[in-house]
């Protein structure tokens, strides 16, 4: 969905995918929205396109709260300061205005991660990129259905 904005944003994109992860009870498309639209705000914070985005999976126990599949995407952009990464779930908060932003794309993201009862995390500094981390509790012989979940 997103192969043209990687080519135009940047000639280092990595994705990380660990084999063998634990199925999670979620909407694919719904989850393919989560990711899409983080990636797409990771893409547009690349200064240059010398700066790169990475995309990890991996299975992630914590102590009382069991397993959970996470998506870690990274990328070495331009950052954010406290004061905007406090902000950056709130409806109709963006920081691209001028540049069509609507200010929803994350706090839909929020919606949809805590909706699958999962969290999502943001790590960031100016000047020194951002990391976003969503967790998705592996449920116990969660099976597909007919959305592909």
């Amino acid at each position: 969905l997103l192969k043209h904005s990687i080519v135009v944003a940047t000639d280092s994109c990595s994705l990380s995918l660990q084999d063998g992860l634990p199925r999670i009870q979620a909407d694919r498309l719904k989850l393919t929205q989560v990711v899409v639209n983080v990636l797409e705000n990771a893409l547009q914070a690349l200064p240059d396109r010398s700066r790169g985005v990475t995309i990890a999976t991996l299975a992630e126990s914590v102590d009382g709260q069991g397993e959970s599949i996470v998506v870690r995407i990274v990328d070495d952009g331009i950052g954010m300061s406290a004061e905007t990464l406090a902000s950056v779930f709130d409806p109709f908060f963006t920081t691209k205005r001028d540049k069509g932003g609507s200010g929803l794309g994350m706090a839909v993201v929020s919606g949809i991660v805590h909706d699958m009862g999962g969290s999502i995390a943001l790590r960031s500094e100016p000047g020194a990129g951002t990391t976003v981390t969503i967790r998705i509790p592996v449920r116990p012989n969660a099976e597909g259905d007919a959305n592909g979940e």
